[in-house]
């Protein structure tokens, strides 16, 4: 449910949410289900999966705003499957730990992956001429007013 980000400093639109959703999807490691907040949480309520997690509204500006003073850490919601199915009586507790944890080290990697590509992207666009003649325009600026 990412809402995505505009900064005041850099007037460019990112929703990193929509950018882990297709990272997630690209990945064959595991069998991502992309779905709305209701049907995962109902999905994981019910038995129909396994495990949801979803990216909150703000998402994308807690991700970009990390380094602010005072900024909060971004919270995923997860949620887990609590209903027996046929085959639980197979699927020790270890197992399923060992499978929480195979999911949260793919949905980890993928969000770092997500993370330095956006971060490289904008430091690749702030490096453009056009950027850089901004810049210069400003230093100008900055010194009429000064």
């Amino acid at each position: 449910v990412d809402k995505g980000y505009t900064s005041s400093l850099v007037p460019l639109h990112i929703n990193i949410g929509g950018v882990v959703e297709s990272a997630l999807r690209a990945n064959d490691q595991m069998d991502w289900l992309i779905t709305t907040k209701d049907d995962a949480i109902a999905g994981t309520e019910s038995g129909d999966y396994y495990a949801a997690m979803v990216l909150p509204e703000d998402f994308s500006e807690r991700m970009m705003t990390f380094y602010s003073a005072g900024s909060a850490r971004t919270q995923i919601e997860y949620y887990t499957n609590d209903k027996s199915n046929p085959l639980a009586p197979l699927i020790t507790s270890e197992g399923a730990d060992d499978l929480s944890a195979k999911i949260n080290a793919e949905f980890t990697g993928e969000l770092d992956k997500v993370a330095l590509s956006v971060l490289s992207s904008l430091a690749n666009s702030l490096e453009a001429p056009e950027s850089q003649a901004a810049f210069k325009n400003l230093d100008t600026q900055i010194g009429a007013i000064s």
